[in-house]
């Protein structure tokens, strides 16, 4: 029921964020989610480096245009670090399986787990294609890079069949 109301809360302010334009009250609402989370420090050292990548970087390309405000760059930024820590905190904080109805929550465990298969086997033939390298060159990352979509393309063809078979025998597709 907690994790239910925390990501209400999210959605929430996701959604009321976008509709504040007052960089005041934007920093009050930061305020307080810092003052509600636990592990802030954490959270904020999580946050810092693609709020660095992006929001930095958005900033600096509005600067070189001409008639920007400055309050719309603030606004841009306290919104967007609000975003990131806001959605930061649900995803390390909340149980989705748990808040989700059974049905979407059996289609966020099987994406889940194609993830996690998908990332094994990304990592286990860059490590196979490093081993057999004599030199790296752009011609032969691009050869493995086709040979590693093809392999994903062919994967995702022939257990995209037994995984519908799978989701209609429970009753998913009610076709």
């Amino acid at each position: 029921m907690y994790d239910r109301l925390k990501f209400l809360g999210y959605l929430t302010a996701a959604v009321g964020s976008g509709f504040v334009n007052d960089p005041a009250v934007l920093l009050m609402m930061l305020l307080f989610v810092f003052l509600l989370v636990k592990d802030r420090a954490a959270l904020l050292k999580r946050a810092f480096l693609p709020y660095l990548l992006f929001g930095v970087v958005v900033t600096v390309l509005y600067g070189f245009m001409e008639g920007v405000d400055a309050e719309f760059l603030l606004l841009f930024n306290l919104r967007l670090f609000l975003l990131l820590f806001l959605g930061l905190w649900v995803a390390s904080s909340v149980n989705f399986f748990m808040i989700l109805p059974k049905k979407a929550a059996t289609a966020l465990h099987l994406a889940f787990s194609l993830i996690r298969e998908y990332r094994n086997d990304f990592e286990e033939f860059w490590m196979a294609v490093r081993s057999r390298w004599a030199k790296e060159s752009f011609f032969y990352w691009i050869k493995a890079l086709k040979s590693m979509g093809f392999k994903f393309l062919q994967k995702s063809l022939y257990s995209s069949e037994e995984i519908t078979l799978g989701m209609r025998s429970r009753g998913f597709l009610d076709d």
